[in-house]
């Protein structure tokens, strides 16, 4: 499943304020990261993500799109509604007194307002895209007649600890070390400022979403050949070095020639922070594999073991890659690859499904924005059209 960034990606209609400009409509940006299963997912889709347009480093307290709840899900909703239409029926007309004192320092006040302010500046406009997030995922499975239990929302969280552990996305390992994944989606979420009960509304609505999609799909046995082929034909593996800009490739490729080693420049200098921490190193990917742009994998296959590539426009980004090693062809039996080669199209398919239902979910929601210091923290990011 994928996550949510607050760059800009899906656009959908949101109302700002008051009755005066109640027509006038406005992006709601945090569609999501393309291929983006649950946040920090290190799978080959979850660096192509990254490669496509995701934040860099300098944006990441903005976003949920990279981490895992490090609670556990049994404390989300049991019955399967958005977190954030609940609270709002418990809540409603009954909000505290904004001139309330929240705390006295030294015989001074300091009012419930300015804490609520700040937060709101801060941080509300990409909360409240993360909300509609999950308000629109969870009206589509209702009206599907779907429900979503806690058992779905720890299924979720259960996957995403797997592929952290697991970034070239095998089927499930018996040798899962579940205190293991937990610590390292603890440091994820500590790099990004992210809460545990933030990142659980996207994990609710990833759950809302895996559940509409998988209802439909279907895997025949033609696609399983072609995933056969895809997986175990000649792949390459590579490092990356991902940067903004044309300018900034070439210092880094001036850098190399400098004597300056690939994977030391990657860690501080790529602005794909998960790749970043494995030395720019990403999974391998074969010459047909859709998950990985066109342009990377001519780049790829045409390098020879221990060279680097001239810088490669991906998206928004460049990337400078160095091929580690070419992996051979394989001819496993498929009748003994079969399990495997299901599960991980089926999570891939899915993947790209929820994705695309989610980007059509979110195209025309309407919003209403009431409160002033969030319409203006909004606005602020997403000016008005002149």
């Amino acid at each position: 499943m994928f996550g949510i960034s607050r760059s800009a990606v899906g656009r959908s209609v949101i109302r700002t304020g008051s009755a005066s400009d109640r027509h006038v409509s406005r992006p709601v940006h945090g569609a999501g990261c393309p291929a983006l299963a649950l946040g920090v997912r290190l799978s080959l889709a979850t660096f192509v993500c990254l490669l496509a347009g995701c934040p860099p480093p300098q944006q990441k307290s903005e976003s949920i799109s990279r981490a895992w709840p490090p609670a556990s899900p049994a404390a989300s909703n049991p019955e399967g509604t958005s977190g954030a239409r609940k609270e709002s029926s418990r809540t409603r007309g009954k909000t505290p007194n904004s001139d309330a004192s929240i705390a006295t320092v030294q015989g001074s006040d300091i009012p419930r307002s300015a804490i609520v302010d700040l937060l709101l500046k801060s941080h509300g406009a990409g909360l409240l895209e993360q909300l509609i997030g999950l308000e629109v995922a969870s009206q589509a499975a209702a009206k599907e007649g779907i429900q979503v239990t806690d058992a779905d929302v720890a299924a979720e969280y259960e996957r995403a600890l797997r592929k952290l552990m697991n970034p070239e996305g095998a089927a499930i390992d018996a040798s899962f070390d579940r205190d293991a994944a937990e610590k390292a989606l603890y440091v994820v979420l500590a790099e990004r400022s992210i809460s545990p009960d933030e990142f659980m509304v996207t994990l609710r609505r990833n759950a809302c979403l895996r559940k509409i999609v998988e209802k439909d799909l279907t895997i025949t046995d033609e696609m399983i050949r072609d995933e056969y082929a895809r997986t175990y034909g000649e792949r390459v593996r590579v490092r990356h070095i991902q940067v903004s800009s044309l300018a900034d490739a070439d210092r880094i490729l001036q850098r190399l020639a400098s004597g300056e080693k690939f994977e030391d420049l990657a860690a501080h200098e790529s602005v794909n922070s998960i790749s970043a921490r494995r030395g720019g190193l990403l999974p391998p990917f074969s010459m047909t594999d859709d998950n990985t742009p066109e342009a990377m994998r001519r780049a790829a296959f045409a390098l020879k073991t221990g060279k680097v590539s001239s810088p490669i426009r991906a998206g928004q980004w460049y990337q400078i890659l160095k091929l580690e090693e070419r992996i051979p062809a394989e001819t496993p039996d498929l009748a003994t690859a079969h399990d495997a080669l299901e599960h991980n199209l089926r999570e891939r398919l899915i993947e790209a499904r929820t994705r695309a239902l989610y980007d059509k979910l979110v195209a025309q929601v309407i919003v209403t924005i009431h409160d002033p210091v969030l319409k203006e923290v909004y606005e602020s990011r997403n000016p008005p059209p002149k």
